[in-house]
């Protein structure tokens, strides 16, 4: 199926055009059942509740069962056109729950009254937002032991001819990356005027999961914080709500490629890779990558190209 947008779809701001179903929230499967029988439950993250339909969404939620993969309902579906889908989240955010109020993000104001922020939908359900205030495209398929356990990974996917413009980072994947993501393209794309990263992968200890065999190809990266990072050490203390039910093995990255990608304009630092000492991150091809200009600075940790271990 071909969705093609060549005018502005624009998103309703009432909440009850917004039904509560089965789906997953920041990697957490959200549907009613006790806090002693979710293997994520945190007090900062309630997730015995139903979340809310995304402005698209296809196909139907279905957990599968341990170890397996499918059953899938959605194959060979492309969204596409000249226009714009607007997902009118600042007026939505005030009536459906609130947006992330750390780490500088947007916000409508006032701001919302509602607290459970994990029940807001996304603007499109199993493929990417369009201008948003946090990463533009991200895969996030499962959280810790659970998502670790379900093995539902996210594979053969493309995400091509896209711009990330003024969001907080660009195309990545993670940190929600436990069942593992791989056969992953990114292809002409342009990532500018991000304050975070432009091609990230982020992971941590406690997510497990495998990401390989991901090609990022013909891509310009201008004016962002770090154009190329990957990461196991996206959130490193063993205290965080990220690290509850860690999963049973370390993550892995390896087999990346990246091929023809341009660094211009201002962007603060080059290429860094963070590995585990008990999984190294390998594998890892630059062909035609350049960075044309990295500020330097007394007080900062600013670098062309780095590789270390998480502390």
């Amino acid at each position: 199926m071909t969705f093609q947008v060549d005018g502005i779809l624009f998103a309703s701001d009432n909440p009850k055009d917004y039904p509560f179903v089965l789906s997953h929230w920041e990697g957490f499967r959200k549907f009613p059942q006790n806090d002693n029988e979710w293997e994520n439950s945190t007090t900062e993250l309630p997730c015995n509740t139903y979340v809310r339909t995304s402005l698209l969404n296809a196909g139907e939620y279905h957990k599968g069962f341990i170890g397996t993969l499918g059953p899938f309902s959605v194959r060979n579906l492309t969204i596409c056109g000249t226009g714009q889908i607007n997902g009118n989240g600042f007026r939505l955010a005030f009536n459906e729950g609130a947006n992330q109020a750390s780490h500088g993000g947007r916000r409508p104001v006032p701001f919302s009254p509602i607290k459970n922020q994990s029940l807001r939908g996304s603007l499109i359900a199993s493929t990417m937002p369009i201008f948003c205030g946090d990463d533009s495209v991200t895969l996030k398929p499962g959280r810790n032991k659970e998502g670790n356990l379900l093995n539902k990974p996210s594979e053969y996917i493309r995400v091509t001819d896209c711009i990330a413009d003024g969001s907080k980072a660009g195309f990545v994947i993670g940190s929600e990356i436990a069942s593992s993501s791989h056969d992953v393209l990114f292809q002409n794309l342009t990532v500018r005027n991000v304050p975070l990263m432009g091609l990230w992968i982020k992971t941590m200890r406690s997510r497990g999961g495998v990401i390989e065999r991901i090609l990022y190809r013909d891509i310009v990266i201008e004016n962002t914080q770090q154009p190329i990072w990957l990461s196991m050490c996206y959130i490193p203390n063993a205290s965080s709500p990220a690290a509850i039910n860690p999963a049973g093995h370390p993550p892995v990255i390896r087999h990346i490629t990246f091929e023809n990608v341009d660094c211009r304009k201002g962007n603060r630092g080059g290429i860094k890779v963070e590995g585990l000492a008990q999984s190294p991150v390998r594998d890892i091809h630059f062909v035609s990558v350049k960075c044309d200009k990295v500020e330097i600075s007394d007080t900062e940790d600013v670098f062309f190209a780095k590789w270390q271990l998480c502390p």
